[in-house]
């Protein structure tokens, strides 16, 4: 199958074959048909890709390209931490143990697990812990004091990414 820019990926084959399979199987269910044309088709491979990630010196170029110590833990999180874009945004400060040493983490499928925070990383959550001065409620919240959104997220990294001239669009 070619689209207009050429040849499709496999994923948009098999959504392709998906759709004709389920609308040929509807018109087995209306008698219409007598049989399901499509249901022998097989599915194109989906090539597995592998996550990409930054190397050491975007890492740091990142952290030091902060302005703030919000920014700083968010994106130290990110990259020190390992941890995914919701779960930084799920952390509340109930979360955090006492000295910084340790954090709960709400992962994907209602799962939690304990990340130990290396010494740096302690340093930065500690910094940003004695600016936000609240002892109960979300570690990261916007300027109106909720929860800071994905969309806030989005747009701090995106400005970070071009002041520090990492921007790749």
């Amino acid at each position: 199958l070619a689209g207009k820019r050429g040849p499709l990926a496999p994923a948009s084959v098999a959504r392709n074959i998906h759709a004709l399979r389920s609308f040929l199987g509807y018109l087995v269910d209306v008698g219409l048909m007598d049989a399901n044309l499509a249901a022998g088709i097989v599915l194109p491979a989906r090539a597995k890709s592998i996550p990409h990630y930054p190397e050491d010196d975007a890492c740091e170029l990142l952290l030091a390209g902060t302005t703030s110590p919000r920014d700083k833990a968010v994106i130290g999180l990110m990259l020190m931490g390992g941890l995914r874009r919701a779960e930084v945004l799920a952390i509340d400060i109930e979360d955090i143990s006492s000295g910084c040493t340790q954090l709960l983490v709400h992962g994907k499928g209602r799962k939690e697990r304990a990340v130990p925070l290396c010494p740096a990383l302690q340093t930065i959550v500690g910094a940003h812990l004695a600016r936000r001065g609240a002892i109960r409620g979300p570690l990261f919240t916007r300027r109106t004091g909720q929860r800071m959104t994905v969309t806030t997220l989005t747009r701090m990294f995106t400005r970070l990414l071009k002041t520090t001239g990492l921007d790749v669009a």
